[in-house]
């Protein structure tokens, strides 16, 4: 984005000298920002930030508004910029309001720089209005960018814990070649078993299984929805020429499944995995 346009030549001397005197002041206002943060974040019982990548980050910034006043070339844009320290909130548990507060900090310190050295060297008016215009615009796109790329980071991340759910939802554990156990342990609700019809069928396909163990003794509670899934589960199981063997099923949750009209008389069914285990030969008796 460009941020400077036209100027005499007095004023366009004058926003260079300020870019320089940011470089030259920039390790003390990372500091000022980074004490001012950390005293919040003590207040608001947060950890301290003081660690040498949010340091190098904050310094990549003030390089770049200093560059902008320069009008010279610029190592990297500000949605680059903003990705970084997206990326570092988010794997830092950071959130939008512990965060955006720093966008006042660096507005205010590099102002009284600007403001401390104008005062000392009789800048035009000119160049103080222009000067004010040039640091509220790259801080106001910086403050957009970073939201924009912290909210995409987070999704991400979330995307990615939801997927790590998903795939422990349903875990097949191979035992031997061509033969695997299926561990369902907690609450299977429809969002469960629905994961476990999609995630288990690609599973059992990409183990080249023959027999499967299917184990409910972890199992809470079974209704209606799950045991017509498993049923579901256990008869595309059929199709694909894999075994299914049920295990674990206690006797409440043989009534309830005789009790919602769900036939399971056509499939294998074991009082345990260890006994089936045993019976199929995968383990011996100790």
């Amino acid at each position: 984005m460009e941020y400077l346009h036209k100027s005499n030549p007095r004023i366009v001397e004058e926003l260079y000298l300020v870019g320089e005197e940011l470089l030259r002041n920039k390790e003390w206002m990372v500091r000022s920002i980074t004490s001012v943060m950390n005293e919040s974040s003590q207040e608001n019982s947060h950890h301290e930030l003081t660690d040498d990548e949010l340091f190098q980050i904050r310094t990549e910034f003030i390089d770049f508004v200093a560059s902008v006043f320069m009008d010279t070339p610029r190592t990297h844009s500000i949605e680059e910029w903003a990705n970084k320290l997206g990326l570092y909130a988010i794997s830092h548990g950071g959130n939008l309001p512990e965060i955006l507060p720093v966008v006042k900090q660096y507005r205010k310190i590099m102002w009284e720089v600007i403001e401390e050295w104008g005062n000392k060297n009789e800048m035009l008016n000119e160049t103080i209005f222009k000067a004010s215009l040039v640091l509220n615009n790259v801080i106001d796109d910086a403050t957009t960018a970073f939201s924009a790329a912290f909210i995409e980071h987070h999704e991400k991340k979330i995307k990615e814990t939801n997927d790590f759910i998903k795939e422990m939802s349903a875990p097949v554990v191979p035992i031997s070649k061509g033969i695997a156990v299926l561990p369902l342990i907690g609450h299977l609700d429809e969002e469960r078993s629905m994961i476990l019809m999609e995630t288990t069928v690609n599973e059992i396909i990409d183990h080249k299984l023959d027999h499967i163990f299917i184990d409910l003794s972890g199992v809470s509670v079974i209704d209606t929805y799950v045991a017509s899934r498993l049923s579901d589960l256990m008869k595309t199981l059929k199709i694909l020429g894999v075994t299914p063997i049920l295990s674990g099923l206690r006797p409440e949750m043989a009534q309830t499944i005789v009790s919602l009209g769900i036939d399971l008389t056509s499939f294998k069914i074991v009082s345990s995995l260890k006994q089936a285990l045993i019976d199929f030969g995968v383990c011996k008796e100790i």
